[in-house]
């Protein structure tokens, strides 16, 4: 199946090759849209395990689509556990990258690559993303979690959003749902009833849904993929493999690598 459009990626280094960036409100919609999906593969028991921004696409209609499940795992008959150490370096979760040593994780890694996410969304790279990505793998293993370069830029909720996506013990971390309703979340798009709680809303099984700010955001954002980049420049985006992140396989300890990139590695451990 073909799904048409510009990886989310690609947007973001058009943008920043132009001196733009996407701001708040726009952020807020792609990741609702995002977490949407998101929690569609929860609710079946499927963790994706490779969520960035290159994994989701945007058309030029301005709908938006996950692609790429070559990484998921399903774990309906595993008590929502994996223990495979796979999945994009920049954007694993600890618990991922030290699994084998540990113990398995849960679909909470989604959301610390969540986090990861919205921070490519504001700084067009993920952290980290100037080093090898071996080398990344250790520092997101010891390190404290990750933060906005530029913390006063950027509002408090939209902080505190990362924050909750980057706890680094993810037995504390939050669910998907719950982040939908996080503050950053609902005040693009508050379809649900703003009187309830969290509790309330979660004991009355919320029902995601986009609003109409969120559709208006994103068909705002959909012409930069068509109208402000010429059509010459959209079509190439769709062929353009050279800012693609690379995609890294370790196979029983030998790293086989295409030198054609340099950008970003995944990693994976056969099951």
């Amino acid at each position: 199946m073909l799904c048409e459009g510009v990886p989310v990626s690609d947007l973001l280094s058009w943008l920043g090759e132009n001196g733009k960036s996407l701001n708040e409100e726009e952020i807020a919609a792609i990741l609702k849209l995002c977490m949407m999906a998101i929690h569609h593969l929860h609710q079946n028991d499927i963790i994706h395990r490779d969520i960035r921004a290159s994994n989701f696409i945007i058309s030029p209609e301005g709908e938006m689509k996950m692609i790429d499940f070559g990484s998921c795992a399903l774990v309906k008959d595993s008590d929502g556990k994996t223990h495979s150490s796979i999945g994009s370096p920049y954007w694993m979760a600890p618990e991922v990258i030290a699994c084998e040593q540990l113990r398995p994780y849960t679909k909470s890694c989604d959301v610390w690559s969540l986090g990861i996410t919205a921070i490519e969304l504001a700084e067009t790279l993920p952290p980290l993303f100037d080093i090898h990505p071996v080398r990344a793998m250790f520092q997101i293993a010891r390190n404290p979690p990750p933060t906005l370069k530029t913390r006063t830029e950027w509002s408090e909720t939209f902080r505190d959003f990362i924050s909750e996506c980057l706890e680094r013990n993810a037995e504390h971390r939050p669910n998907i749902l719950e982040l939908l309703l996080h503050p950053f979340i609902t005040a693009i798009d508050d379809t649900g009833n703003a009187t309830l709680t969290l509790e309330e809303h979660l004991q009355q099984e919320f029902v995601p849904t986009s609003g109409a700010r969120v559709k208006q955001s994103i068909i705002l954002i959909a012409p930069l993929s068509q109208a402000d980049i010429d059509e010459s420049i959209f079509h190439s985006l769709l062929q353009n493999t050279e800012k693609r992140p690379l995609n890294f396989i370790e196979t029983d300890s030998n790293f086989s690598r295409n030198t054609s990139s340099i950008q970003n590695e995944e990693l994976r451990h056969p099951s």
